[in-house]
């Protein structure tokens, strides 16, 4: 089946200029070194095209052209025609996709024969359930249920979505990266420089006692780790590498910040390896002694990021937490909970913007995601820092579990609200390269990839979505703007740039993604900075209780759908019925269905209310009814109206 799709992908192949200039947003503006070029690159071909599909986008329909390229799915109107209007058309990037569902034959209604009148035709559907709080359906004409259009589609579908995760454009690019057109926006592996960003920190000047350390030159000592790690000057190479042996993962406690104006550090690392019977590492006691210190009040704080029950569970498997008399630190926990947790959080909330409810249970729908508790326990713990780093000369430690997800939100929140460098394009880039890339975060099984179903979680667009928060309490102190926030969470995502393809700094320089594929960066250093924006020097400190957050509305609902009186009425003869298991509310009034307000389908539309908001009948003859049947009142008033 696969040789049957390359040949057919081989005889369909064309240029998509035409399409692009027609459709701008189709194709990214790439901007370095004096040159600007769209990507995905021009010779991206069309695979396979499909005429008269039916798309619901949420709550969005209208009949389509679905063109699938090696990059994209791009949905446009049938005509092809130009237009400025975003709802006519959209592109989605193959990467965004998280799961292809083949679904069961669709009745559709399609007028036939001399006298147009009414029959019933199958169609089959795919469902695209996407990162990016978007569900896609597609019901294929069934003018194409004889060929094997659908299961090519899907085959190819799956095949592109694979090799993006899997081999990164690497292969899929092909001749595009050796052109010299392209290669200019290739090659951003030496981006990042610990040395250099430590030295931007003052924190390796002489009397700090921080250092460069290449004890993990080669990965040896902790392959999720950077190659530079900045350790205090009193460490030798072998007390890091029996601490190593007592870290989880080998992640150390290293220097990721240095707060020159108060000497205060803050630092991460994975949990200790204590057990159940309370185990010990002089070696890792030592670290810990170095680093406190080295704080101005000789004091440490370790922040354990988990829950006190969580922590102490892990003891069952021969992990856990410090205990503070040994170690002589205070250690509190933050009570963030875990990947899975989150993880069920995101999905309540994407079924949520996906599906229609009642308005009048829409916050408590939303209140029972939790999705805004998580947020708020974050940016909580965040200031919690800040408050012994600013305000008590503390230094402190941070750590979950592995320390590559709830820690890195942490101390990356922390740079933000302490450093006003951070809180600049430039400076964000980098805090994301080193305590996002250089310092481990998984991104590969985070964003969901196939082979990792169940360690999948929206680490990273949370942090985007507290960054937001920040950003909408407090808009002039962030240079960059919303969009560049918008930006940065579906391309980081979308499988077409190859900062955030891997799990480690080490993996990526293994696969060569620098040479091979574009830096997110170039795209994003195209779009317009803030300019309200305020250089304030000193901490900001954004409101973390849950009332004064609000639902980050331009990412997760912007792809909601339209009215229902901005639907427009079927003048194909093809009318696609929403599944009654869809539909939870009326599609006018949002009043919920039961066993006394059943479902009715639109004949004109067909999309499901209640019998009070479609309880006209009218005849239809352009969709083959000649006797009344029932519509609801957007489509009555389109009918009347002649429109």
């Amino acid at each position: 089946m696969l040789e049957s799709w390359c040949r057919q992908v081989e005889d369909r192949c064309k240029t998509l200029n035409q399409i692009r200039n027609n459709y701008p947003s189709m194709s990214l503006d790439i901007e370095s070194r004096g040159e600007r070029i769209r990507f995905p690159p021009m010779d991206d071909t069309i695979e396979m095209e499909i005429e008269d599909v039916m798309v619901d986008v949420n709550e969005w329909q209208g009949r389509k052209k679905v063109i699938l390229t090696q990059y994209t799915i791009c949905i446009i109107p049938e005509d092809g025609s130009d237009s400025s209007d975003d709802e006519l058309y959209m592109s989605l990037p193959i990467g965004i996709i998280r799961e292809v569902d083949k679904g069961e034959v669709e009745s559709l209604f399609k007028r036939v024969g001399v006298d147009q009148s009414i029959v019933h035709s199958n169609a089959l559907t795919i469902t695209l359930e996407c990162r990016d709080f978007r569900r896609v359906r597609m019901i294929f004409p069934p003018s194409i249920l004889s060929s094997n259009y659908v299961e090519e589609f899907e085959i190819g579908l799956q095949w592109h979505i694979h090799g993006l995760l899997e081999t990164p454009l690497a292969n899929i690019l092909g001749d595009c990266i050796k052109s010299k057109k392209l290669s200019c926006y290739f090659d951003w592996n030496s981006s990042f420089d610990m040395e250099i960003e430590m030295t931007r920190q003052k924190a390796i000047e002489d009397n700090t006692g921080w250092t460069i350390s290449f004890v993990n030159n080669e990965y040896k000592l902790c392959s999720t780790y950077p190659k530079q790690l900045c350790v205090p000057k009193t460490l030798t190479q072998d007390i890091l590498l029996q601490c190593a042996q007592f870290r989880s993962k080998e992640r150390i406690p290293a220097l990721t910040y240095y707060n020159y104006r108060k000497g205060t550090s803050l630092c991460r690392c994975s949990q200790p390896l204590v057990g159940i019977r309370g185990q010990s590492s002089t070696s890792d006691e030592a670290v810990i002694k170095a680093i406190k210190e080295i704080s101005p009040n000789k004091e440490l704080v370790i922040i354990d990021a988990r829950s006190y029950m969580a922590a102490s569970g892990n003891q069952f498997s021969g992990k856990g937490t410090e205990n503070p008399d040994r170690y002589q630190c205070k250690v509190l926990f933050s009570y963030i909970p875990n990947i899975h947790v989150m993880r069920q959080s995101a999905d309540q909330l994407h079924n949520l913007v996906c599906t229609s409810i009642p308005e009048a249970q829409w916050l408590s729908a939303l209140e029972s995601t939790h999705w805004l508790d998580h947020i708020s326990s974050l940016i909580s713990s965040a200031k919690l820092i800040v408050r012994y780093l600013e305000d008590r000369n503390t230094s402190v430690l941070v750590h979950c579990s592995d320390g590559w997800d709830r820690t890195t939100q942490l101390v990356s929140l922390v740079q933000i609200m302490v450093d006003p460098y951070y809180r600049t394009p430039n400076g964000f880039y980098t805090l994301l390269e080193k305590d996002w890339m250089s310092f481990g975060h998984k991104f590969r099984q985070r964003l969901g990839h196939p082979d990792y179903p169940e360690e999948r979680s929206p680490v990273f667009l949370q942090f985007l979505d507290c960054v937001w928060q920040i950003y909408r309490q407090m808009p002039q102190h962030l240079e960059f703007t919303e969009k560049f926030l918008l930006e940065l969470a579906l391309h980081s995502q979308s499988g077409l740039f190859g900062n955030m393809l891997m799990d480690s700094e080490y993996s990526r320089n293994s696969k060569f993604l620098g040479a091979h594929t574009p830096s997110l960066w170039t795209y994003l250093s195209t779009i317009p900075t803030n300019p309200s924006y305020l250089n304030q020097i000193a901490p900001i400190r954004p409101n973390s209780q849950v009332k004064y957050l609000t639902l980050w509305s331009n990412l997760y609902l912007r792809y909601g759908g339209t009215d229902s009186e901005e639907i427009k009425s079927n003048r194909n003869g093809l009318v696609m019925w929403v599944p009654d298991e869809w539909a939870t509310v009326c599609q006018d009034c949002r009043l919920s269905f039961s066993l006394l307000r059943r479902k009715h389908h639109c004949r004109c539309c067909g999309r499901i209310f209640c019998a009070s908001c479609a309880k006209t009948e009218l005849p239809l003859p352009q969709l083959g009814y000649t006797e009344k049947v029932r519509v609801c009142e957007s489509c009555r008033k389109r009918v009347c109206s002649g429109i």
